[in-house]
């Protein structure tokens, strides 16, 4: 909310900064900037997917035949899925959706992509609803076919997660991606497979 009001009063204080240079001049009203043309490699990722997600390191630490009597074998294979749609006047592009945390916990989250004119880079924003949220940032490809993305994040308890990894739109309706995460319970590396839902 203070953030809201603060874009409101900095727009405001542009306008009548405008008007007070020159009492001819005529004042008109500010102009919506055009997307930026980067926003468009983004374009292929809208729509619903579907997600396989395997984790890739570490391995489980026990093989089944040692598993003590009754326990639960590590999963290591984890199901997602998003709707991705453009939103904010087309410059900002949203994922919406869940994915599966092991024991039948689904997460829900959100998260937020856009084009950083000044350093030249995507910024995201991502949330989920165990108090979750982080930041990152990636650069495309020539093609717009391959993404590398960095990011930080904090946990719910106060401590925190770096992340490093890439995204390969590899066609029309098939995404790859890896992500390899440093935090509280050591380093994770997880890939993923998502498929387009027509």
């Amino acid at each position: 909310m203070s953030c809201r009001l603060v874009s409101i009063a900095l727009l405001l204080w542009a306008v009548m900064g405008c008007a007070a240079t020159s009492e001819k001049m005529a004042m008109s009203p500010p102009k919506k900037p055009e997307p930026s043309p980067e926003l468009k490699k983004l374009d292929r990722m809208v729509g619903r997917w579907s997600e396989t997600v395997q984790l890739v390191s570490p391995k489980p630490e026990q093989p089944a035949s040692t598993s003590a009597e009754g326990s639960k074998e590590m999963q290591t294979t984890f199901a997602a899925a998003s709707k991705i749609e453009w939103t904010l006047g087309n410059v900002f592009l949203k994922a919406e959706g869940w994915y599966e945390m092991g024991d039948d916990a689904k997460v829900n989250f959100v998260e937020y992509w856009t084009w950083d004119a000044k350093a030249k880079k995507y910024r995201s924003w991502f949330f989920n609803e165990w108090g979750e949220f982080a930041q990152g940032t990636a650069t495309a490809s020539a093609d717009g076919n391959t993404f590398t993305m960095r990011g930080s994040s904090t946990l719910a308890d106060g401590s925190t997660k770096r992340s490093h990894g890439s995204l390969i739109l590899v066609n029309n309706d098939t995404m790859e991606w890896t992500m390899t995460m440093t935090g509280p319970m050591g380093k994770m590396t997880i890939k993923g497979v998502s498929k387009r839902q027509k």
